[in-house]
């Protein structure tokens, strides 16, 4: 699947005009003195002619504020041939939409190290902390730096020791990305915006996210979301998209009822019965789901991936009775 998130990646490039690329990429810039416009990392990463998108997104993030910093930091920047393999969908909405800024926030913070300035050679093979939080693995050999992501994508460092007074910049081939949780990706993508809706209404986005077990959503699509349903213990559809602070346990119940356990890809999802984390059971056969109410949905979209397992999008919602 796309992750369309990444984007805001390629659309803030047109925040900020490209410095002179000269020769100027090892100038010593004195962090002491706060300067106008990019801020020095910015500066310094739009001087090298092929770090202009970067530095246009140091700009758009509150990543400029550490850099200012007197803190010790190591940097891996993507160049900008990594920004422009990325996909490039709704830039309107990539530009404007608070859950895409969080993230584009996230992945700016996967960059960096925080607290230490480590030139190549002082880089070792092993797994690091980033300041966003998460860990990369760091890999050394052959002449070679090499750094793999949540996601398993591996970058390599193409320019290296790009220098500060308390920090240094390495250039890589790619956009690194932390782990997404099944709630980050429904956050994330529009596609998903109803169900979102509801499981904060149910107070579950942050169970969903921080499960430590691994397990499987049926995500319900936006148009299965606001379809007539009858039966069930909600008894109105219109309960999943309004306020329901009243009936918070209920909307919970029905929520967790698309959740089993295990991280379980499409082919794994083998004809039987399958335990939902609501109490209740479903039966799943090929891309059919027939629920308690016996109401027939199906499997329209598989494999979704997340780092605590996958989301299979379907065309209903699954009833409690």
């Amino acid at each position: 699947m796309a992750r369309v998130f990444i984007a805001v990646f390629v659309v803030v490039a047109v925040l900020v005009a490209a410095c002179d690329a000269s020769s100027r990429t090892q100038i010593n810039l004195d962090f002491a003195n706060t300067l106008r416009g990019l801020g020095n990392v910015a500066i310094k990463a739009a001087l090298n002619s092929n770090l202009t998108i970067f530095s246009s997104a140091v700009k758009a993030s509150s990543l400029r504020t550490l850099l200012h910093s007197y803190q010790p930091f190591t940097l891996f920047a993507p160049s900008n041939e990594a920004f422009n393999a990325l996909s490039n969908p709704n830039v309107a909405s990539l530009t404007t939409d608070p859950a895409l800024k969080i993230r584009f926030e996230q992945i700016m913070k996967y960059h960096v190290l925080e607290g230490v300035k480590l030139t190549s050679s002082q880089l070792t093979s092993g797994t690091v902390t980033t300041y966003e939080g998460s860990t990369l693995r760091v890999t050394v050999g052959n002449g070679m730096v090499n750094l793999t992501d949540a996601f398993g994508k591996t970058c390599s460092v193409t320019l290296a020791n790009i220098n500060f007074d308390n920090g240094v910049i390495h250039r890589i081939d790619c956009v690194l990305e932390p782990e997404l949780s099944n709630s980050d990706v429904l956050r994330l993508n529009p596609s998903f915006s109803n169900l979102f809706s509801a499981l904060k209404n149910a107070g579950l986005t942050n169970a969903l996210a921080g499960s430590l077990s691994k397990i499987t959503l049926f995500a319900p699509s936006n148009p299965a979301m606001v379809s007539p349903i009858t039966g069930g213990s909600l008894g109105s559809q219109s309960v999943f998209l309004t306020d329901v602070a009243n009936t918070q346990e209920k909307l919970a119940a029905a929520l967790k009822y698309h959740i089993i356990g295990g991280a379980k890809t499409f082919n794994e999802l083998t004809p039987g019965t399958y335990a939902t984390a609501a109490g209740e059971t479903l039966l799943i056969n090929g891309t059919t789901i027939t629920d308690k109410a016996n109401r027939v949905v199906n499997i329209v979209s598989f494999n979704i991936t997340a780092s605590n397992g996958y989301i299979h999008v379907i065309d209903g919602l699954l009833v409690v009775p």
